[in-house]
């Protein structure tokens, strides 16, 4: 069994896309059984990071303007949860692929982990060299401690 594997997608300066980085940087130190990634945007290189992996969590950033920022979806089955994956699609997304696509391609080349996790955080701003929004600095760290209390878990079985 491997170990399970946290990847953080996002910019961390350009503002609220920065949220997957800031979940990784709360859980570096916590002595989880977990393998801890932080990519800054490129989508297509998840295919190889999640390859041959039991268990990835993918935490990013999402625009939905219905939703408000620090807003929480968790995608429990993202491998077949197309429906909601595509809700979260929006057309000045800064991944050369975005994540659905990813998981798609990923899919097809046979090289998606067996069971993956979305974590995505609405945001709001995304200007580069800005701060993440206070709501989506508090989703984050919220967001971390219940990956640890879930990875804790996981690394004592």
């Amino acid at each position: 069994m491997n170990r399970p594997l946290v990847i953080g997608l996002g910019n961390r300066w350009r503002g609220d896309d920065g949220a997957g980085p800031l979940v990784l940087d709360a859980l570096r130190g916590c002595g989880l059984a977990v393998d801890l990634l932080e990519n800054p945007g490129d989508s297509l290189s998840l295919i190889n990071a999640w390859q041959g992996r039991e268990q990835v969590f993918l935490v990013d950033a999402c625009c939905d303007v219905a939703l408000a920022a620090g807003t929480v979806i968790t995608i429990d089955e993202a491998l077949t949860d197309t429906a909601t994956l595509s809700h979260l699609r929006h057309p000045t997304s800064s991944h050369v692929l975005d994540v659905r696509q990813a998981i798609e391609l990923s899919q097809a080349l046979g090289s998606a982990p067996q069971k993956l996790t979305v974590f995505a955080i609405a945001s709001s701003q995304f200007e580069q060299g800005a701060e993440p929004s206070p709501a989506v600095k508090a989703a984050a760290s919220d967001l971390a401690i219940r990956l640890g209390d879930l990875l804790g878990h996981r690394a004592l079985t």
